[in-house]
């Protein structure tokens, strides 16, 4: 372009003035005469800005402080922060979800809707227990935020684990009445945590228990054995263990399962319930409890109505009971199914039958 040239009147040339107007494509011009002391007439071209859109009334999730970190902590302790959530929009916020990725850590929060300017805290509770190590635990939070509809808090740091049992509960699943059987868990002491186990105890008859030093004062074994002849049905106890440790002086171990005689049946009470009151179907699983075969030789229902279908299933030793047009009346409550086998030992078994009101 060639310079702008003045006239007498110290104005511009019109072809100057053209391209001067032109200059700015993404805003407008304004063309503004003015007069000059000598009589003629100026052009201005003045660059404006475009006109600025009002902003759309939405809300804004804001959390100043996304990660907490709780340090380090013992495993046996249960960390507790609020994070606080507000709502920096000019309309109302609906959090919908609230979640975690660990059932280890509950989430609550007081008030789902917030209107602009409010702020609500999101409670998080993280269970350190028997976790040991660096953690990190996330908490997803979703709302109606159109620029940030999910974001992330988490909650950071370390698990001190003074002691470890592993494993930390004993499952025996399906025992027989006359099954001789061990199972045990090891406890370790970590190092600066060296402490004595004075004593275990089971205080289930059915069970004993014996303590194994394999290094004194750092670990141990814990061998439970079973006491027959052992009273049939589930069960839940535990091991006692009594240490010198300050912080752990009695630690329980649990323990479950289940004694079975020769044959057994799951479930061994069939639950009978309908909302609607009409026939309603259920099964029942027959095993042997001392893994070995044997025959259903009849089934008897406890109402001439019900149907029994028998099947035996391809894996395992053991059969399907399919019972179907049972009617959920109270008089069948407390009512047996009667099964037959050709099993010496146990012959017979009766299922009870539960009609839930």
């Amino acid at each position: 372009m060639n310079p702008p040239v003045a006239d007498a009147c110290g104005g511009m040339r019109n072809a100057e003035i053209i391209k001067f107007r032109n200059f700015a494509p993404l805003a407008y011009s304004a063309v503004v005469t003015l007069a000059t002391k000598a009589g003629c007439l100026l052009l201005l071209c003045l660059i404006l800005p475009a006109e600025a859109k009002p902003p759309r009334p939405a809300p804004a999730a804001v959390c100043d402080e996304s990660e907490y970190f709780f340090g380090a902590a013992p495993n046996t302790e249960i960390i507790s922060h609020d994070f606080v959530l507000l709502n920096e929009g000019l309309s109302p916020l609906y959090i919908s979800s609230v979640r975690t990725d660990c059932g280890c850590v509950l989430a609550r929060l007081a008030n789902d809707t917030l209107a602009p300017g409010e702020s609500v805290a999101l409670n998080v509770k993280f269970d350190l227990k028997r976790r040991s190590g660096q953690q990190m635990r996330r908490i997803i939070v979703e709302s109606n935020d159109p620029d940030q509809p999910r974001f992330v808090l988490a909650l950071v740091g370390e698990a001190l684990a003074p002691l470890e049992i592993a494993p930390d509960r004993i499952y025996w699943g399906n025992i027989h009445t006359a099954a001789a059987v061990e199972k045990s868990c090891e406890i370790r002491f970590s190092e600066g945590d060296e402490s004595y186990i004075n004593s275990v105890l089971s205080p289930d008859p059915s069970f004993a228990a014996e303590l194994i030093s394999i290094k004194p004062r750092r670990v141990y074994k814990v061998a439970v054995r079973t006491v027959p002849p052992l009273r049939p049905g589930k069960f839940e106890t535990n091991v006692r263990i009594e240490t010198d440790h300050p912080r752990f002086k009695t630690i329980e171990i649990p323990m479950q399962g289940r004694v079975v005689g020769y044959i057994y049946a799951i479930p061994d009470e069939i639950n009978v319930e309908s909302k609607d009151g009409r026939p309603v179907s259920r099964t029942v699983l027959v095993y042997s409890g001392v893994k070995t075969r044997f025959n259903i030789v009849r089934v008897d229902p406890p109402a001439p109505e019900i149907e029994a279908s028998i099947r035996k299933m391809a894996l395992g030793q053991g059969y399907r009971i399919d019972l179907r047009n049972i009617n959920p009346s109270r008089e069948l409550d407390g009512k047996t199914l009667v099964i037959t086998t050709d099993c010496g030992q146990m012959p017979m078994i009766s299922v009870p039958l539960k009609v839930s009101p």
